[in-house]
C-alpha cells in the first residue's frame, strides 16, 4: 500500500493538495492487481496523465515481482470536467478520436530491478536540471553519456524525453538536434513535427 494523502493534508492551505488518496497492490490469482484511490480528480486534463503514471507503477511493480500485470481499478470520489473544458472535451467524446494502445512500447524488463532504475532516473533528471542552464554543443553530450552508463535502453528513454523539456525550455539547438536521434518510436511518433525545432521550441 502506498499512502499520499497525509492527514496534514487535510487542514494545510495550498493549491497543491494531492488528488489522490493512494494506491494497493495485491498479487490475486498469480498476477498483479492493483488499486488507484482518487479523492479528486479533472477526467480532461489530468486523468490521461494519471492512468499513464499509475500503470507505468503497477508495471514497475509487477516485473519487480516478477509477476504478469493484471487490471489496474481506477476509482475516483469526485470526477469532473470543469466548465471551460466542457465543449472540447464533448468534442472529443463526439469524435469518437480516442487514445490508442501503445502497442509498440517496449515491455519492461525485470533487470535490472525497475525500481533501482526508477531511482536512478530521479538523481539523473535531478542533476541534469540543476546543469541545464548551461547546456551547449560543448558539454550536452556528457548527459546522453552518462544516460548509457546510468540507464537500461527503456528507462534511457524516460531520461530523454526530460531532457528535451530542459533543451526545449532554453531553445538549445544542438541539444534538440541529438535528441532527435537518440528518441525512438513509438514516443517520438507522438511528438509535434516541430519539437526538434529551437524556434517552435517553447510551442511544442
Amino acid at each position: 500500500a502506498i499512502s499520499i494523502y497525509q492527514a496534514e493534508d487535510s487542514v494545510r492551505k495550498s493549491h497543491d493538495i494531492p488528488c489522490a488518496f493512494g494506491l494497493l497492490f495485491h498479487v490475486r490469482k498469480g498476477m498483479l492487481h492493483s488499486s488507484v484511490l482518487m479523492r479528486s480528480n479533472n477526467a480532461f486534463i489530468l486523468m490521461p496523465y494519471n492512468l499513464f503514471e499509475f500503470s507505468l507503477l503497477a508495471e514497475a511493480i509487477a516485473a519487480e515481482l516478477r509477476v504478469p500485470l493484471g487490471p489496474l481499478f481506477y476509482f475516483a470520489s469526485s470526477m469532473h470536467v470543469y466548465s471551460e473544458n466542457f465543449a472540447h472535451s464533448n468534442e472529443i467524446v463526439q469524435s469518437g478520436d480516442h487514445c490508442e494502445r501503445l502497442s509498440d512500447m517496449s515491455i519492461m524488463q525485470s533487470e535490472p530491478s525497475p525500481i533501482q532504475q526508477i531511482r536512478e532516473l530521479v538523481r539523473l533528471e535531478a542533476e541534469a536540471r540543476h546543469a541545464a542552464a548551461g547546456f551547449s554543443s560543448l558539454n550536452f553530450d556528457e548527459w546522453l553519456t552518462l544516460a548509457e552508463s546510468r540507464l537500461n535502453p527503456y528507462w534511457r528513454q524516460f531520461f530523454y524525453l526530460l531532457l528535451l523539456d530542459m533543451a526545449q525550455k532554453r531553445k538549445v539547438g544542438y541539444a534538440l538536434d541529438r535528441l532527435s536521434t537518440v528518441i525512438e518510436s513509438p514516443w517520438k511518433d507522438y511528438l509535434p513535427s516541430t519539437t526538434f525545432s529551437d524556434s517552435h521550441a517553447k510551442e511544442a
